[in-house]
């Protein structure tokens, strides 16, 4: 058993040197199989204690399988001895990729759960058609998978959900959706509560090493990228593999681009992107309600400046200029208009109808504003004249319009919405849309329309010259926030959901947002629409906020064929499996037969410079990998949106470019240098954006490599600027 404990040593060290942390509570375990194991009574046990979990069996000498009838269903990884490179990539692959399967397996369970526990009713069934499809076809891939456990209920679930979408007429499926976002968002929250990290303490004779999951170790992307930085520019030849491994996953993940700490004394009541979002400004207030309003730094994480607010009250409300050189913010008695170039605030008199919440900066000098009590006005900013639109309802939303003015979203009475010109007061569209159980809208800021959340669990747009008209994008009983993105893009979230972005005529979900602030209650975008501040009760943070199609046709080139060949790299595929042929350091390398996906290959491509390949399959699934390397690796992942199967792949600049068998194309955000080492150190870099709060979360990290990483320490709030 000494031997056995040896072999549990090297496969932790392996897995914690590759960013995955050994724990006794996760969901896969690592078994080390040998005869003296096979027949320890101790050993035994503990293989029972994990039968509810994945195993993925390794066997160290000539065990037979029939001493372990428990494992005979799986597949046995062999200890190469001569080779153990290749048992830890064998390891790595069992271990890495498939938490991902059983994330997607637990989702489909808790669904299944849902259905079952309400008496297995239609509603309940998946009403989507892609997405019961995609179901069944990944269940169909779990069928020859012996490591993942199947399920009956989750079958009969799918196998039911994709009869009844096919004949289901069109308020059935938005019902299926709204019942799929529910079962999705428990799911998501009974994941979230599995531990991530738990310490074991290991004695001699323990042959099971377990692993977390792997996707719930990419909640925190920022701190392994970080490590595995660290570990590429200072390591030996073996960590830098294991480095390059690391960041190829974490660099195609999205993450918080920063979080704004006030320190002690000051609250964050709210934030907003300056301009392209590069900086933000920021409303404090002291402990003893004194406003102040401040410029934060996005990439430094460094607040700037901050000037006190006197004169006008608590400050409710705030809004920016386009290019973010004016910000005008809204209090009981008066308005504050600050200069960010000059750091010069002056402050307006002014008596509104009463204390305004929503501010909308217009093009000609004045302000719009409305109140509680659905009154909206307009300020001067040159001499603070009020002009009073009068009494509309419940204003859900108040942004700026495309045309220089501002639009705002109404809720006049039960079950009545209108759009309303907010700088001469006319109405431009109204229409009848069942509440939901809380009322929440948005107003587009590139359009003339509206979106509202309705009774039946979706979205609706209103727009002039129509009737108010279902999206097909389905959404929670409980969202509480609805933001229109340019773009035809909307985030929408509540107090137990995450932001999520959908683009609206595709219904396509474009990923998760503000992941790290529970409980949004405010999100203000940039004005070009990628840069989101979001403010939680406890919590704020800067994201970038993911693409929709590319609009208007595609002028690169496009290849459908399976095949293809540029700058002396050669790339193929059959049915699942793909190969790359590549010279680097004037050597002829060849990858072998991968299988990147589940799914059949359905186009590759070549990048102009010859350094990456782009691969697309039947089921949406994007690698993106380089030939720079001894090693093919993969530094890309990314699927398209709506699981559309890929038609064609191109590059433009240094993106890959999806056309989706949809007829929709999309752009990928790609890793533009990552093929070399230095490349992925720039890249790595340039995301790490903002300040880590407290010594100890980079006691690990030299000082060279904190600058080299641009891994900083925050740095204290700067005394007030006088007015």
């Amino acid at each position: 058993m000494d031997e056995d404990a040896a072999y549990v040593r090297a496969v932790r060290r392996f897995l914690h040197d590759n960013g995955i942390e050994v724990t006794d509570t996760g969901e896969v375990a690592v078994v080390v199989i040998s005869q003296a194991s096979a027949e320890n009574p101790a050993w035994r046990a503990r293989l029972t204690d994990h039968r509810f979990v994945r195993l993925v069996p390794v066997r160290v000498d000539k065990v037979s399988s029939s001493k372990v009838p428990e494992l005979t269903s799986l597949n046995w990884i062999p200890w190469k001895h001569d080779a153990p490179v290749t048992t830890f990539g064998k390891i790595l692959a069992a271990v890495a990729t498939e938490p991902e399967k059983l994330w997607r397996l637990r989702d489909l369970r808790a669904q299944a759960d849902v259905w079952a526990r309400t008496g297995y009713h239609v509603e309940h069934l998946m009403g989507d058609p892609r997405r019961a499809r995609d179901a069944e076809r990944f269940l169909a891939e779990l069928a020859i998978d012996e490591n993942v456990p199947g399920n009956e209920t989750v079958a009969r679930y799918v196998r039911l959900s994709r009869a009844q979408a096919g004949r289901s007429r069109r308020w059935t499926l938005i019902r299926g959706w709204g019942a799929v976002a529910v079962a999705s968002l428990v799911a998501l929250a009974i994941a979230a509560a599995v531990p991530l990290i738990v310490k074991a303490k290991q004695i001699n004779f323990d042959a099971v090493a377990t692993t977390g999951d792997r996707r719930m170790e990419q909640q925190e992307p920022e701190w392994s990228s970080l490590l595995a930085g660290a570990m590429l520019l200072n390591g030996d030849s073996g960590q830098k593999k294991l480095a390059r491994l690391a960041l190829g996953d974490t660099l195609s993940v999205p993450w918080s681009q920063g979080t704004f700490d006030p320190g002690v004394g000051y609250s964050l009541e709210g934030i907003q992107p300056l301009g392209r979002g590069g900086r933000s400004v920021v409303r404090l207030r002291t402990h003893n309600g004194v406003p102040h309003l401040g410029v934060y730094d996005v990439r430094s994480g460094a607040l700037m400046y901050h000037v006190v607010i006197e004169g006008v009250g608590e400050l409710t409300g705030m809004d920016t200029s386009p290019d973010g050189r004016t910000v005008v913010a809204v209090g009981p008695a008066g308005l504050a208009v600050m200069d960010t170039a000059a750091r010069r605030v002056r402050t307006l008199s002014v008596r509104l109808a009463r204390e305004s919440v929503v501010v909308s900066l217009l093009r000609d000098g004045r302000v719009a504003v409305a109140n509680d009590a659905g009154v909206l006005e307009t300020v001067s900013l040159r001499d603070g004249t009020v002009h009073r639109l009068g009494a509309f309802g419940e204003v859900l939303s108040l942004k700026p319009a495309a045309g220089g003015g501002a639009t705002a979203l109404v809720r006049r009475r039960r079950n009545v919405y209108a759009l309303v010109d907010a700088v001469h007061g006319r109405v431009l569209a109204q229409g009848t849309i069942t509440d939901p159980l809380v009322p929440t809208g948005g107003v587009a800021p590139d359009a003339v329309y509206g979106v509202v959340t309705g009774a039946d669990r979706q979205l609706w747009r209103l727009m002039p010259g129509h009737a108010p008209q279902p999206t097909g994008v389905a959404v929670s009983d409980r969202t509480y926030l609805t933001v229109v993105l340019p773009g035809e893009r909307v985030a929408i979230g509540g107090q137990d959901q995450p932001m999520r972005v959908f683009h609206l005529p595709t219904h396509s979900d474009l990923g998760i947002i503000c992941r790290d602030v529970p409980q949004v209650t405010n999100l203000q975008v940039s004005s070009d629409g990628n840069t989101a501040n979001c403010l939680g009760l406890k919590a704020n943070a800067v994201w970038q906020v993911p693409n929709g199609p590319i609009a208007g046709p595609v002028r690169v080139p496009l290849s459908s064929a399976a095949k293809a060949e540029a700058a002396g790299v050669l790339v193929e595929s059959r049915g699942h499996r793909t190969r790359i042929r590549y010279h680097h350091g004037g050597k002829l390398y060849q990858s072998g037969w991968m299988a990147l996906f589940g799914g059949d290959v359905s186009a590759v491509a070549v990048s102009p410079d010859g350094r990456q390949t782009v691969i697309g399959s039947v089921a949406g699934d994007i690698a993106v990998v380089t030939t720079q390397t001894p090693i093919a690796l993969q530094l890309v992942k990314w699927k398209v949106p709506n699981s559309s199967p890929v038609r064609a792949l191109g590059w433009q600049d240094a993106d890959p470019v999806v056309q989706a068998a949809d007829g929709h194309a999309w752009r990928v955000s790609g890793c533009p240098g990552c093929s070399t080492d230095q490349g992925m150190i720039n890249r790595l870099a340039s995301r790490m954006k903002g300040c880590w709060n407290t010594p100890a979360q980079l006691h690990s990290i030299d000082a060279a490599t904190r600058r080299t990483l641009h891994a900083q320490l925050c740095r204290p709030i700067p005394p007030a600027l006088e007015r």
